[in-house]
């Protein structure tokens, strides 16, 4: 059902980000854009290994429980397996002048401040959840899966945008997007990305790249909603999209202006960032499609069947446009 778990069993090399922009009831990035330097972000990279029986998983079990209480009644058919990231590379973007790395020595030695305060914020936000009205309903009957898929890329404005480093391993950034101006989607994932950007050094080396997004990101971004109605971002109806394909700089005229439209329309601060930094608008060129938000594990999607879904309403103006590719 979920071949995250196959996939390690094969390839353990992975890497994990977290971004402030996530961070709901903790200090988050207020109106800052969560591709802005000051909106921080971490990345993760190493290897994703299975915890065998023992102490080890004993206590994995007891810390993933008392933050995800539902996992504990999730059921034993399905065969969970407790994994541990075992980091190699440690990246952090909290300001301007790029990246910090941090050596997995550093980061075990270190405390979160104040770390109760956070934690009871964030289930604080939690019960807040579950008393609101949810944004991440069950897949209705009425609503197909490609339309579910539109919906959310429509609905987000930053996701996790993924590609293999140098050296060859899976490495991943917090990136802002924009599929069209509000009420106007067309399905298309436009970036606004510098040279700068290890993103863009890493896919001028190899252009294949996946792109994330969960529904758990679109509903703490809405402080008055719920986070994927109470249910933990894991769950199968807190819906999550990943897109692959090559990721590519526009250069025609006509393609720049349509990008930046769109980009511009749901960030407007890219507009004032650095001209010295030569900003520019990339694609992904999307060739295939991994959507859950039910259970029952992914459903098969084209391409074709993705681009010509009308996304479902969500507070928005029904209209939709077509950009010719």
């Amino acid at each position: 059902m979920d071949p995250t778990g196959a996939d390690l069993k094969k390839d353990p090399s992975a890497a994990v980000t977290f971004a402030q922009a996530q961070l709901a009831g903790a200090s988050s990035c207020g109106m800052t854009d969560p591709e802005d330097p000051t909106c921080a972000k971490l990345t993760i990279g190493g290897n994703i290994v299975q915890v065998q029986e023992g102490a080890d998983k004993d206590f994995a079990l007891k810390a993933l429980f008392s933050r995800n209480p539902a996992m504990s009644d999730w059921p034993a058919e399905h065969g969970w397996i407790v994994f541990e990231m075992i980091p190699e590379d440690i990246i952090i973007f909290s300001h301007y002048g790029g990246s910090a790395r941090i050596s997995p020595l550093e980061y075990f030695a270190a405390s979160p401040k104040s770390p109760a305060n956070i934690i009871r914020a964030r289930q604080a936000a939690v019960r807040e959840s579950h008393m609101a009205s949810s944004l991440s309903q069950p897949a209705s009957p009425s609503m197909t899966k490609p339309e579910g898929a539109r919906k959310m890329i429509h609905a987000a404005n930053w996701g996790v945008l993924s590609t293999s480093t140098k050296a060859g391993k899976p490495f991943s950034y917090v990136e802002s997007f924009s599929d069209g101006a509000t009420g106007l989607a067309t399905g298309r994932i436009w970036f606004f990305l510098t040279e700068k950007d290890q993103v863009v050094d890493d896919a001028s080396r190899d252009d294949r790249v996946s792109f994330t997004v969960s529904q758990a990101m679109i509903d703490a971004a809405r402080t008055s909603q719920p986070f994927c109605g109470g249910n933990i971002a894991e769950d199968p109806t807190c819906g999550r999209i990943t897109l692959s394909g090559q990721l590519r700089r526009l250069e025609s005229p006509a393609e720049i202006s349509t990008a930046q439209a769109a980009l511009f329309a749901r960030h407007p601060v890219m507009v004032s960032w650095p001209g010295s930094h030569a900003f520019t608008p990339y694609e992904l060129e999307i060739e295939t499609i991994f959507f859950v938000n039910f259970y029952g594990g992914a459903s098969p999607m084209t391409v074709s069947e993705y681009f010509a879904a009308i996304p479902v309403s969500e507070n928005l103006s029904e209209n939709t446009v077509t950009v010719a590719k």
